[in-house]
């Protein structure tokens, strides 16, 4: 009668983002058998809780080795999946051109500024990482002449030109 001594394999579930394991399933069979598993099942687990697949060096109907000395160690190797978002804002100048009695006499002149910035979201943790604003349409607005009204002085005439505006600044209204 001959003995064949017992193996094992240890399949590491990886998460590449901090470096620790988050699962080792421990198989044990005879040298030479096959392995009766399948990182299929765990892999698709870890899928739905935000990570993705970086690499999976089992293949299914591997055999146990014979080697008493040494365990076979295979690695499922994950990082998290990144989510990309952006947040946009806008500051708008509004000038109103109206008659002394509040009627409008012209219509209103608008302009916008546009803002945005980048967030990812880390799929696993529900982490934000929110990038740097980054002006769309530039950070200043042009200066307006008010127009022409026959037998009307516009008051003021001009509007200077306004700069420095970021995604903080308040709407501007004359």
């Amino acid at each position: 009668m001959k003995y064949t001594s017992i193996q094992k394999a240890f399949i590491k579930y990886i998460d590449d983002n901090t470096g620790t394991n988050m699962r080792v399933r421990v198989l044990t069979g005879q040298g030479g058998k096959t392995m009766k598993y399948s990182t299929r099942a765990d892999i698709q687990d870890y899928l739905k809780q935000g990570y993705q697949l970086v690499s999976d060096n089992f293949v299914t109907g591997t055999t146990f080795d014979t080697d008493d000395r040494t365990d076979q160690i295979y690695e499922v190797h994950f990082k998290h999946g990144i989510e990309s978002d952006f947040e946009k804002r806008n500051v708008k100048e509004t000038v109103h051109y109206r008659y002394d009695n509040g009627q409008l006499a012209r219509p209103i002149y608008q302009n916008v500024l546009n803002f945005e910035r980048k967030v990812e979201t880390d799929q696993v943790t529900k982490q934000r990482n929110y990038k740097n604003w980054q002006a769309v349409d530039g950070t200043s607005f042009k200066r307006v002449v008010s127009p022409y009204i026959k037998g009307y002085t516009a008051v003021p005439k001009l509007i200077d030109e306004i700069t420095n505006i970021n995604e903080n600044h308040k709407n501007i209204e004359k």
